[in-house]
């Protein structure tokens, strides 16, 4: 009844274990999932910050540039006045042509000046275009990525629930699992206990038999009359025959062996022949190399052909080898079998001498250790009965056992992994804090660029 009702209540925390094992699973897929959305997005802020790095180089160039308008800014007001002082000295140089001609050629260069700056204002400004459009591209990134931002936000808030409910059931699952060692403790006690009335039982039943042995002994001096000994000697005949059987199939089989040796020796010869042969094929090879190595440079093909060939046959040679020795292994074995095989031989004609030579015992003993003989065998027959219930019992007990253990190995997996997952979480943690920072620093460095541009 006990064992019952443990089994029910392992039946009931199986279903409980394998139920919230199922949860732990779905669970961890579902983090798998949010995991792999967040290195996405983490690869995609990389992306972006990449791109942020190739626009602030882009505007440190527009300031350049700025820089660079200013100054033909500044040279279109020296032309202005210079263009002012030309009038001037227009107006001024009606007496002198002399001073005239000088201004003129002025007047001719600070024009071509003039014409060349105009050139580079209309390319700047050109330019200018072009980083205004860059710089609304990068605001509307920065919008998508604050949108981005709050979304993982989201996902990051539902992770970490997730997680304390993860961490939640772990505290059960760990309540359960010491409910279950303590169960597994007191099934190791009950074992305990069973190995000992095993072994009792086992040293009872040794008793019996050796008692069992004492009487056989005693009843083979006593127990054979005339009749019994007619229906030995009709047990014996039927023995010699199985035994003449058996000599004749140890003769076919000695007969088959020596035969087997027999091949096996000429395989060995015809094997050896083929290593003589090899061998003065690799003789002939090796003297042709030399000769063609000493003819020609420029036969490098067929050298390299003829190493290939010997290489080969080398692996023909090596693999001759490891066959003769398998063979001789194989004649080894065959000769120690046919040993066997005499010695079972002698051992058989003796035992049919000594059938031959049993003497006569009386009848009464022999029904009285007969009867000795039954009740022994009752007795035994009893304890070996109780001796198989136990055996069961321990038997199903050890079934349990291991598969209490096989829970066990499974919960220290499962918690090996949500292990996993929160140092996996902690660094998602730490690097969008990181992603987060550097976003506020480009916004920073970009409002202070749009600042200067305005």
């Amino acid at each position: 009844e006990c064992n019952t009702s443990m089994r029910r209540e392992l039946d009931i925390l199986q279903n409980n274990f394998y139920s919230n094992k199922k949860e732990l699973f779905d669970r961890n897929m579902q983090n798998n999932l949010l995991l792999t959305e967040i290195l996405t997005k983490n690869e995609e802020l990389e992306v972006w910050l990449m791109s942020t790095l190739t626009s602030l180089v882009s505007l440190n160039m527009i300031n350049y540039s700025k820089e660079k308008q200013r100054k033909i800014n500044v040279t279109e007001g020296q032309l202005k006045k210079v263009n002012l002082e030309k009038n001037n000295i227009q107006g001024s140089l009606l007496p002198t042509q002399l001073i005239l001609g000088k201004t003129q050629s002025q007047n001719k260069s600070l024009e071509q000046k003039a014409s060349e700056a105009e050139k580079v204002n209309k390319a700047l400004q050109r330019e200018l275009d072009t980083k205004q459009k860059h710089v609304d591209s990068l605001e509307s990134r920065i919008l998508f990525l604050e949108r981005l931002r709050g979304s993982t936000r989201a996902s990051y808030t539902t992770h970490t629930s997730m997680t304390k409910a993860l961490e939640e059931n772990n505290v059960k699952l760990k309540n359960k699992v010491n409910q279950l060692e303590r169960l597994v403790n007191s099934k190791n006690k009950q074992i305990s206990q069973l190995s000992i009335e095993t072994e009792q039982l086992k040293i009872a039943s040794s008793k019996c038999n050796e008692t069992i042995e004492i009487v056989k002994s005693e009843s083979t001096h006593k127990d054979l009359t005339v009749k019994h000994l007619e229906h030995t000697i009709r047990e014996l005949m039927n023995e010699k025959k199985c035994l003449t059987r058996l000599l004749q199939s140890w003769k076919r089989n000695y007969s088959n062996c020596q035969k087997r040796i027999i091949d096996v020796e000429k395989e060995v010869d015809i094997k050896v022949k083929k290593l003589d042969i090899t061998h003065h094929l690799l003789d002939q090879l090796h003297l042709e190399l030399h000769t063609k190595c000493s003819d020609n440079s420029h036969q490098d093909k067929e050298l390299r052909k003829s190493e290939s060939q010997l290489c080969s046959l080398r692996k023909i040679h090596s693999n001759y080898k490891t066959q003769i020795s398998d063979l001789k292994e194989k004649i080894f074995t065959l000769t120690l079998q046919n040993e066997a095989l005499r010695s079972m031989m002698l051992q058989a004609d003796e035992e049919m001498k000594k059938f031959e030579n049993q003497s006569d015992i009386s009848l009464v003993e022999r029904k009285l250790v007969e009867t000795k003989l039954n009740q022994k065998n009752d007795q035994l027959s009893i304890l070996r009965s109780q001796l198989s219930k136990k055996n069961l019992i321990f038997q199903k007990s050890l079934r349990d056992i291991e598969m209490f253990n096989q829970d066990l190995r499974l919960l220290k997996i499962g918690m090996k992994k949500i292990w996993d997952l929160k140092n996996k979480l902690s660094r998602n943690i730490r690097i969008n804090t990181y992603l987060k920072k550097e976003i506020i620093k480009s916004q920073k460095l970009l409002i202070n660029e749009q600042h200067c541009n305005a």
